[in-house]
């Protein structure tokens, strides 16, 4: 046939013969005879699995390091605008660690396997980020343990060694924290004695003032203020607005920090940085996407803030209150597994002088698992390069094993510089 014909011509083969599995072919150049398939094939050049291991090799270090660089050096920044050598500040929320339930796999190997991977990249994230932007202060919106309401004394403590490794305290750089859902759970301290006292030794006051670089901040703890009495929260906000206008340094009203939303109407548009749609008002026993019109005007009312500040949606959205001239800004979440594609945070400066008196820039993380997603369309790509270049023979599949296995060993190499 004309297909064999144009086969045996390319390699210089009498024409008219097929070997087959069974036979014994010696190529011009070769020393030994060796097995061919159906058809006689040439192998690939060794400049072939070269080419091969240098392309996997190279996508590895792109989407371990490369990727990270170029979203937190390149394409990410501060406002415009911002004051020579002033200082800069961090947000986040919604880490979400010890994620138990997230990754639905039978093998538990496997499970803590992932789970540790996306750990250790968020550690990559937290040291880049304070090694790029150099912050002062790092503010964080609550649910730090995906399930700490719900953790005993000695997981708690296994927890937070985790934390601490996930985002180890830097010296200059202040953490200020507020609690979420995930952090204490829904209705009052009665139910979750533990949950609070644990949050309380671990992360420090659940309701505080603070002020930094001339900017007060208000923290509240959202999940508790909601299942207060109100001649109880009406004592609290007293005391915070107290301790606000006695700081002698500060300039204007305050910041509320708090990680559940502030109420306002289903379908609110939540601007152009918003990836899953406006939030909405559901609420179950150990959730709730914003607060009640009762909390959110007693807040805005006793507080009276120039800006507020929040997360647990996972997602950016920018909403002003009608009536009282606020901002919210709602943050994303700083987990990769967080249901949405790429985790994110906020990077911004003071400015204690004016309204509001934060400016910022969200930045968004790589979105690691696509990219581990185009780790396994690279091996499958891979493996069907080597058969069309070399055929289907046990060499073809060592050789690819080999490009394979240097591509794995980057990929570790990299991780274990996050260790």
């Amino acid at each position: 046939p004309r297909t064999g014909r144009a086969c045996d011509a390319m390699l210089r083969l009498p024409r008219g013969r097929r070997y087959h599995n069974d036979e014994e072919l010696q190529l011009p150049g070769d020393d030994e005879p060796r097995k061919q398939g159906r058809y006689a094939t040439r192998p690939a050049p060794a400049l072939f699995w070269a080419a091969l291991a240098v392309a996997l090799c190279a996508l590895v270090a792109y989407g371990e390091w490369g990727s990270f660089q170029m979203a937190l050096r390149w394409r990410c920044a501060p406002p415009a605008g911002r004051p020579q050598n002033s200082p800069l500040f961090v947000m986040l929320g919604d880490p979400q660690l010890e994620e138990y339930n997230r990754f639905w796999v039978f093998s538990e190997k496997l499970r803590s396997s992932i789970k540790l991977i996306f750990q250790m990249h968020m550690r990559r994230s937290y040291r880049l980020l304070l090694d790029v932007f150099e912050p002062i202060a790092v503010f964080r919106l609550g649910d730090f343990l995906d399930i700490g309401r719900n953790l005993r004394e000695r997981q708690y403590a296994a927890a937070m060694e985790r934390m601490d490794w996930v985002m180890e305290p830097r010296a200059g750089v202040a953490v200020y924290n507020v609690c979420g859902n995930h952090d204490v759970g829904l209705g009052g301290y009665s139910g979750h004695k533990r949950a609070y006292d644990l949050y309380k030794r671990y992360f420090g006051k659940l309701n505080y003032h603070v002020v930094v670089q001339n900017v007060s901040f208000i923290g509240i703890c959202a999940p508790l203020f909601d299942y207060t009495d109100p001649a109880e929260q009406q004592r609290l906000l007293q005391t915070l607005a107290a301790q606000h206008h006695e700081s002698c340094c500060t300039h204007g009203p305050p910041v509320l920090l708090t990680h559940v939303p502030l109420r306002r109407p289903n379908y609110t548009d939540c601007g152009p940085l918003n990836r899953n749609g406006p939030i909405l008002d559901r609420r179950t026993k150990t959730y709730t996407n914003m607060e009640s019109a009762e909390v959110t005007a007693t807040l805005l009312n006793g507080l009276r803030p120039s800006l507020v500040m929040s997360a647990d949606n996972h997602d950016f959205c920018t909403h002003t209150h009608a009536g009282y001239d606020t901002v919210e800004h709602t943050i994303g979440t700083f987990s990769a597994t967080g249901g949405v594609p790429r985790a994110s945070f906020i990077v911004g400066y003071f400015a204690p002088y004016a309204l509001p008196p934060l400016r910022f820039n969200a930045c968004f993380l790589p979105a690691e698992v696509g990219i581990l997603c185009v780790y396994g369309a690279a091996v499958l790509l891979s493996l069907l390069a080597a058969v069309l270049a070399s055929g289907r023979t046990w060499g073809t599949l060592a050789r690819w094993a080999c490009c394979v296995g240097l591509a794995c060993a980057a990929y570790l190499a990299f991780l274990c510089v996050d260790m």
